[in-house]
C-alpha cells in the first residue's frame, strides 16, 4: 500500500465517528498536516534527492507515532465511543414467520385479483375440457312412401391432434389447385381400366380442407332398403351403428344408403353365385381359407380397443430386425392409423361395413378413430414415425375411402376429400412419386399404396387432377427394369425386386399405364418364379402379388392362389392371429401381419 493510502485511510479513521478526546484530536490532526506537508515537499522538490532512505525512515518514524496516540485515544486505550458508552447490546431470535408479522404495513403486496399478468407459454398445453353436451340420438321411423328426413346440423366437434415427437417435416406442402370431387354420375361406378381423369371439374385445396359437410340422405333408395335404413342424426365424425333395425336383405346387398349399387369391383365380397359353396371358390377359395379368414377377423374383432384403434406397439409392432440389411429403429411403433387401416380393410373385405354386417360395430368405432386422427390438412398418420407416416395416411385413405364407396354415408365425404387432397398435394411434382414425406423424391414401396388409396377415391365417385395421374405414370415409367420393362425397381436406377415388380404390376394394371403383353408376361413370369412358402413368409410381398395375380388371372393366377393356399392358412397361429416372425412382422406386428394374412386369403373375392 503507497503511503498516501495510508494517509487517508488514517484520516477516514481519525473522523468523529468515536468520541476522541479533544487535546488527542488536535495532535493528530496537527501531526497529520505536517506529515502531509513534508511529504510533498520531499516529493515534488529537490530536497527529496539528498538521502531518500534517511527521510524515509524519518517519515515513518513519525507516522507511526502518529497512529500510536490515536489508538491512545480510542476506546481500545480506555476512551468512550459516543454512541451510548458502555450501554449493554440486545440482540433477539426473530423466527421466519415473526419477520412476516411484523413487517411494515406499507410492505406488504397484496395480491390484485384484477391484474393481469403477462402470458407465458407452458411447457406443455392446458387439457382441453371437452364440452359435456350429449348429441341426441334422433331416430324417426320412416315409412316406405315418405322421405327420409336429412341429418340434423351439429356443431363440428373438435378433436385434439396427437403430438409426435418425430423429426419435422422440412419441406411444406404446396397449397395448390386440385380436383377431388364426388362424382355426379348416377350411375354406379362400373370397373374400368384405370383411374379416371375429370380436368374440367377443380376445387382448390384450401375449400377441400375446410369443407365440412352435413349432407342429407337422398330418399331414392327402393322401399325395400328405406324400410330399414334410418337416418341417424349425428355429427360428421360420430358415425352411429344401425342396432335398432335388420341388416339389409341378404337378396339386395349391394344397395348403398343413396340408393345406388355399389361398385362392381367390390360386390363379390357381398355374395356369391347359387352354385357356390363359398365366396370364390370359383377363383379358388376353399372352406379351409374361409375359416382361416374368420378365424382372423375374430382375433381382429377381440383386439379392437374401445375407442376403436387398434395398438401397434401393444402386439409386438416397433421391433428392428434388420430387413433387406438395414435396421430402421423403432418404426411402427405408433403406426395405430396404418394398421387400424390395414384392419378396416381386412373387416370390409369380409362383407362387413358400419352399418351392414356382423361386425358392423367394430367398423363403425374403427372409422371413428380415424376420421378423430385426421389433421386439418387431411393427413391421418396419426402419431407414426417418419418412416411410417405416409404408409400410415395412405392405409388409413383406402380405409376410409373404401367405406364411403360401400356405404355412400355423406358424412364420411369431407373427410375422404381431405385425406385425397393431402395425398395428392404430397406427391413429388418432380419424380411423380411419394416417399417418407411431402415432395421426397418416390419410392416403389411408398407409390404402391398411393396408388391404392387413389384407386379407391375413384370408386367413391372422386375424380383425380390428370397432371397427378401423370406424374404417377411418369414415375412408373422411372422404376422399369428389365429386358422388355416388366420388371420393376425399388427407386429408379437399383436393381429389379419380386416384391416392387409385383407392387409395380399391380399399379400398371389399375393405371393402365406400361402394361403391354411383353411387360406383362416378363413381370408375372418372374413373380411366380418366388410363390409364397413356409421357408420365407413375407406377407407384404403375398398382398401385392395377391392383388396383381388375380387381376391377370390364367395359369399365373392358378400357380399363385394354389401356393397361397397351402402355406397362409398352415401358418396361422391357434388363437386366430398370424405371427410376427414374417419379414416386416417386427415392424407392423401381430394386428399387421394377421390382417394382411386375411387380405390376402381374401384376394379371391375382394376385388373382381
Amino acid at each position: 500500500m503507497n503511503p498516501m493510502g495510508c494517509l487517508f485511510l488514517f484520516a477516514e479513521q481519525a473522523t468523529p465517528t468515536t468520541s476522541i478526546n479533544r487535546t488527542v484530536g488536535v495532535i493528530v490532526w496537527v501531526g497529520l498536516i505536517v506529515f502531509s506537508i513534508a511529504f510533498f515537499v520531499l516529493s515534488w522538490t529537490r530536497l527529496g534527492n539528498a538521502k531518500p532512505l534517511i527521510k524515509c525512515l524519518t517519515l515513518s518514524v513519525f507516522a507511526h507515532v502518529l497512529l500510536a496516540i490515536f489508538f491512545y485515544g480510542t476506546q481500545m486505550l480506555g476512551l468512550e465511543m459516543d454512541l451510548g458508552g458502555n450501554q449493554p447490546v440486545t440482540i433477539s431470535l426473530i423466527t421466519e414467520s415473526e419477520l412476516d408479522d411484523t413487517a411494515p404495513v406499507e410492505e406488504r403486496v397484496q395480491p390484485k385479483l384484477d391484474e393481469e399478468y403477462p402470458e407465458e407459454l407452458p411447457d406443455s398445453p392446458a387439457e382441453l375440457v371437452e364440452p359435456s353436451e350429449e348429441i341426441p340420438n334422433v331416430v324417426e321411423t320412416v315409412e316406405p312412401a315418405e322421405e327420409l328426413p336429412p341429418v340434423n346440423e351439429m356443431p363440428e366437434q373438435q378433436v385434439d391432434q396427437p403430438t409426435v415427437a418425430e423429426p419435422e417435416i422440412t419441406q411444406k406442402i404446396e397449397s395448390e389447385t386440385i380436383e377431388v370431387q364426388e362424382s355426379e354420375e348416377a350411375e354406379v361406378v362400373e370397373e374400368d381400366s384405370g383411374i379416371d381423369v375429370e380436368p374440367d371439374v377443380i376445387e382448390s385445396a384450401e375449400e377441400i380442407v375446410g369443407e365440412s359437410p352435413v349432407v342429407p340422405v337422398e330418399s331414392d333408395a327402393p322401399p325395400s332398403v328405406d324400410a330399414r335404413i334410418e337416418q341417424v342424426a349425428a355429427i360428421e365424425g360420430q358415425l352411429e351403428a344401425i342396432e335398432t333395425v335388420e341388416p339389409v336383405p341378404a337378396r339386395d346387398p349391394m344397395v348403398r344408403l343413396d340408393g345406388k349399387q355399389i361398385p362392381k369391383q367390390y360386390q363379390a365380397r357381398f355374395n356369391h353365385s347359387a352354385t357356390e359353396e363359398i365366396r370364390g371358390a370359383a377363383f379358388g377359395a376353399t372352406l379351409e381359407t374361409e375359416a382361416a379368414v374368420r378365424a382372423g377377423i375374430e382375433w381382429l374383432v377381440k383386439t379392437q380397443h374401445e375407442n376403436g384403434r387398434w395398438d401397434a406397439s401393444e402386439f409386438g409392432a416397433g421391433v428392428d430386425r434388420e430387413v433387406d440389411g438395414q435396421r430402421r429403429g423403432a418404426t411402427g411403433a405408433n403406426a395405430d392409423t396404418g394398421i387400424s387401416g390395414l384392419a378396416l380393410l381386412a373387416l370390409m373385405g369380409d362383407g362387413n361395413t358400419h352399418l351392414t354386417g356382423q361386425h358392423r360395430i367394430a367398423v363403425q368405432h374403427g372409422l371413428e378413430y380415424l376420421l378423430g386422427q385426421q389433421g386439418a390438412d387431411g393427413n391421418l398418420s396419426g402419431a407414426a414415425s417418419l418412416f411410417a407416416r405416409m404408409y400410415c395416411h395412405a392405409m388409413a385413405t383406402i380405409a376410409v375411402c373404401e367405406a364411403y364407396a360401400l356405404t355412400g354415408d355423406k358424412r364420411l365425404r369431407g373427410f375422404a376429400e381431405r385425406a385425397i387432397g393431402f395425398t395428392i398435394r404430397s406427391q413429388d411434382k418432380q419424380t411423380g412419386g411419394w416417399r417418407y414425406q411431402p415432395a421426397d423424391a418416390g419410392d416403389m414401396s411408398q407409390f404402391g399404396w398411393q396408388v391404392l388409396a387413389l384407386r379407391s377415391a375413384q370408386q367413391a365417385g372422386m375424380t383425380v387432377p390428370q397432371k397427378t395421374k401423370e406424374l404417377m405414370v411418369k414415375f412408373l415409367a422411372s422404376c422399369n427394369t428389365g429386358t422388355r420393362g416388366g420388371l420393376a425397381a425399388y427407386r429408379p436406377g437399383f436393381g429389379a425386386t419380386r416384391t416392387m415388380t409385383a407392387e409395380s404390376l399391380t399399379c400398371r394394371i389399375w393405371l393402365d399405364a406400361h402394361r403391354s403383353v411383353e411387360q406383362v408376361e416378363e413381370a408375372s413370369e418372374y413373380i411366380v418364379l418366388q410363390l409364397p412358402s413356409q421357408s420365407r413368409p413375407d406377407l407384404y410381398y403375398w398382398y401385392y402379388g395377391s392383388l396383381s395375380m388375380r387381376q391377370l388371372g390364367g395359369p399365373a393366377w392358378e400357380s399363385w392362389s394354389g401356393a397361397l393356399k397351402r402355406v397362409v392358412p398352415v401358418i396361422q397361429l391357434a388363437d386366430g392371429s398370424w405371427p410376427t416372425d414374417t419379414k416386416w412382422g417386427g415392424y407392423g406386428g401381430k394386428v399387421y401381419s394377421t390382417a394382411m394374412a386375411v387380405l390376402c386369403l381374401e384376394s379371391f373375392y375382394r376385388y373382381q
